[in-house]
């Protein structure tokens, strides 16, 4: 897209942007009124017109938990799994690439420097309180704009004082240890302190089809080598008042030795993977509030990541040529932002956030020294807030339009073309009305944009090519459903439906360009489609009977007029569980089985490969004892020990048991 062309695009977005806000402003002028009567039933009360699921990590515990495993539960998901416990894992959300999904700790931004999915196996389950699921279009408040959506972590923090360890042995050699500890003082501060140690073999068996997908004569079973893992983490979490405010510290540190075993046909002994992370955060925030109504709020901070990924492959098992690399990415971010109701039924919201991330490639068997890249970020939000009534009924509307100014350069000057100067503006406008309590219709349409990655501009240097005119991927997303809850006596249930539409422009793709497997980035000409329907439902009844159950429908079309791959049509997930209260022995005991399951898909642009559908059934039982001071689970994983693969080339393991014991006292 040329200079003209994103001039015009700006001017667009800014009328689109006055034309909605003046209309909404006389609608309000005659419809506003002082107090809003009826609630607008949504899942996340801060933007009442973004399609969000909230997961809280504490009611959904299991076995030997995992992090990727909670979002089975929010429907338009899709969790890309390559291999057993610790494997790299990343999210899809609603048919986007893995790496269209923004990944959030708190507000800090979590993707390195050097693009690409986001491995949510670094984040384990036993540091977060609750995970939020934005699809489609992401509130204004938290400052991205991601084509996919928004997961954003947000770190345990306890109101009390309370103390846990667990323990938890499993399959293959897993073994896992963690402790968390919080405190509060009579001063208001508060900390929480969590950290833990796992390890395990990996060597379940497969069965290797020795690259022949349609002749099963050959097929032999194996055991996954060199798929041992180890990895520690810490977490500190403080907050204290300040100034009529609060003030937050964050420090995340996380480490993961492994071997690296490699496609199922290829399978290694010697590879080796060092990943490190580290993340330092300050945050000041302040808000007043009047007859449960915010006045103000505003929010100040200032973050540093740090990622080391060091890979060794020096008899080029892998199949990539003799490698030893060592990857170093850093993200500085400073951020601020601001609400004010400036009158009853309107707010206006202002963000600004900057971010300079560097990345800094080195490989030994590199015949020169690689440069490395970094790109500075500058993006500004606006959002006003608009709450009224439409015929008596609770309305609120939210336009909001964000600009962001992207500027990335090697750090070798002499080299020719090395720099990139793209400007993206994106916009949102949300949408939701109260028909009666419990019921709101709610809309949203968007658009959205990914900058190229430092790989995608600049390449390795070895086998990628980049490309520095590459344009950013952007998309128009639109959705429109409903927000249903209801509580019947002891009977409390809860529904979303929701139609989605999204149009993709310029993805970009790397393609072999010459016989030495060279492969070089650009962006496919065309469009690319995703459309569907989600639903996701929640039954609970007497505290007893729980039931969560969700599906997603949903077609694609590529510029070639064919399926997108890793795309399934069907994807579902159900959770039954029912809690018993014995008088002796258990203070409670529950029993759970969850089903999950996804259809065919391709896995290739020209839909040649498919991988066929799957089917998982997990059951476990979890019980409270000894005053409920004392957990006991046990879960097993693929119960009907299924062969699975979520790429042809990466097995799954087949059936695993996992047995966890958890003490925790709660102080004053």
């Amino acid at each position: 897209m040329s200079r003209r062309a994103h001039q015009k695009q700006v001017l667009r977005t800014a009328w689109l942007l006055l034309g909605m806000l003046c209309s909404a402003t006389a609608l309000a002028q005659y419809q506003a009124v002082a107090e809003v009567e009826r609630p607008i039933s949504s899942s996340y009360e801060e933007d009442v017109t973004s399609t969000a699921s909230v997961v809280a990590v504490d009611t959904q515990r299991t076995a030997v938990l995992r992090t990727e495993e909670l979002l089975l539960q929010v429907p338009g998901t899709r969790v890309q799994r390559f291999g057993d416990f610790a494997s790299f894992s990343s999210l899809s959300l609603r048919g986007a690439e893995f790496d269209q999904t923004t990944v959030l700790l708190g507000t800090i931004p979590l993707q390195s420097a050097d693009g690409g999915a986001f491995d949510l196996s670094t984040l384990p389950a036993h540091m977060v309180e609750r995970l939020e699921v934005f699809r489609g279009s992401t509130p204004a408040w938290l400052g991205t704009a991601g084509i996919g959506g928004t997961l954003r972590i947000v770190p345990q923090q306890s109101e009390h004082s309370s103390a846990e360890l667990n323990t938890g042995i499993g399959s293959f050699g897993l073994a896992t240890t963690n402790l968390s500890v919080s405190a509060k003082s009579a001063s208001g501060l508060k900390w929480t302190g969590v950290s833990g140690f796992a390890h395990s073999d990996g060597d379940f068996q497969y069965t290797d089809q020795r690259g022949t997908l349609f002749d099963s004569s050959d097929d032999q079973k194996r055991t996954r080598s060199n798929n041992h893992k180890d990895q520690a983490y810490g977490l500190l979490h403080l907050e204290a008042p300040l100034a009529g405010g609060k003030l937050e510290a964050l420090a995340f540190i996380f480490e993961r030795i492994s071997g690296e075993p490699g496609p199922a046909v290829q399978s290694s002994l010697y590879a080796r993977r060092n990943l490190a992370r580290a993340i330092g955060a300050l945050q000041y925030s302040k808000e007043r509030s009047t007859r449960g109504k915010l006045l103000w709020r505003t929010e100040l901070l200032a973050s540093i990541a740090h990622t080391r990924n060091r890979f060794s492959d020096r008899f080029s098992e892998i199949g990539l040529g003799h490698q030893d690399s060592d990857n170093h990415s850093t993200r500085t971010q400073l951020r601020a932002a601001a609400e004010r109701r400036l009158i009853d039924w309107l707010n206006l919201t202002g963000i600004l956030d900057w971010q300079h991330e560097m990345f800094s490639p080195q490989d030994a068997y590199a015949q020169e020294a690689l440069d490395g890249s970094q790109r500075d970020r500058l993006a500004a939000t606006m959002e006003m807030p608009i709450k009224s009534k439409l015929a008596a009924l609770p309305f609120e509307l939210r336009p909001s339009a964000r600009m962001e100014l992207i500027h990335a350069k090697l750090s070798d000057t002499a080299v020719q073309s090395s720099s990139s100067t793209q400007l993206i503006s994106t916009f949102r406008l949300g949408a939701a009305l109260a028909l009666w309590p419990g019921l709101a219709l709610t809309a949203s349409l968007a658009r959205a944009a990914r900058a190229p990655s430092m790989i995608e501009l600049f390449g390795d240097q070895g086998l990628l090519l980049g490309n520095t005119s590459l344009e950013p991927e952007t998309a128009y997303l639109a959705d429109v459903g409903v927000n249903f809850s209801e509580q019947l006596g002891e009977l409390q249930s809860g529904m979303q439906i929701r139609l989605f539409a999204s149009r993709i422009e310029s993805m970009i793709v790397f393609n072999q360009i010459n016989d030495e497997s060279n492969f070089a980035s650009r962006n496919l000409g065309g469009q690319t489609e995703i459309y569907g329907v989600e639903t996701n439902t929640s039954l609970e009844w007497k505290r007893a009977l729980k039931v969560i159950a969700n599906a997603t429908v949903m077609k694609s079309k590529s510029t070639q007029n064919l399926a997108l791959p890793l795309r399934p049509q069907l994807s579902a997930f159900t959770r039954v569980q029912y809690t018993f209260y014995p008088d002796k022995w258990f203070d409670e005991l529950a029993v759970f089985s969850d089903l999950v399951y996804r259809s065919n898909f391709f896995t290739d642009l020209v839909n040649t490969v498919l991988l066929r559908e799957q089917c998982i059934l997990n059951a476990g039982i979890q019980s409270a004892l000894v005053r409920k001071t004392l957990d006991l689970r046990f879960q097993i994983r693929n119960v009907l020990d299924s062969a699975n693969k979520d790429l042809l080339a990466f097995p799954l393991p087949g059936r695993s048991f996992a047995l966890e014991l958890t003490w925790h006292t709660d102080g004053p």
